[in-house]
């Protein structure tokens, strides 16, 4: 499986199963739009995209394997560190990236230094690991 190819594959495993899209889409729990950009290439598919369309069409767990691990293989290249005092965290998820920005976007506003801003940087850190967890 190689990563480049892997919407299109997926695209190909879905077409092959009979299924439509849009019943695909529905159990992978993603609007059709979301699929079909990640059949097309358009939109990196996150691990869990790719467990939920792979369980959707139903697949081998051999097959599955094989998918899950080029989506882990693809997802490490676009994993994003952020170092913190005493902490790191890592996001592969662009939609947490992206609320991981908003958040320092407000953080952005205001200097702060010493226990001040180590009490900062922690309520930060664990208001976005409470809504990753909601997510």
């Amino acid at each position: 499986m190689k990563k480049s190819g892997l919407g299109s594959a997926l695209r190909e495993l879905r077409e092959s199963s009979g299924l439509a899209a849009k019943a695909v889409a529905r159990s992978a729990v993603m609007s059709r739009s979301k699929l079909s950009k990640i059949e097309n290439g358009k939109t990196a598919p996150s691990v869990t995209d790719v467990d939920c369309i792979l369980t959707a069409i139903g697949v081998s767990d051999e097959v599955k394997g094989e998918y899950m691990a080029a989506v882990r293989e693809a997802a490490t290249e676009r994993t994003v560190t952020v170092e913190m005092i005493h902490a790191e965290t890592v996001m592969t998820d662009p939609r947490d990236i992206a609320l991981y920005v908003s958040k320092f976007e407000r953080f952005s506003r205001v200097a702060v230094s010493g226990d001040g801003m180590r009490n900062l940087i922690a309520a930060i850190r664990d208001e976005l690991l409470r809504e990753q967890e909601t997510a």
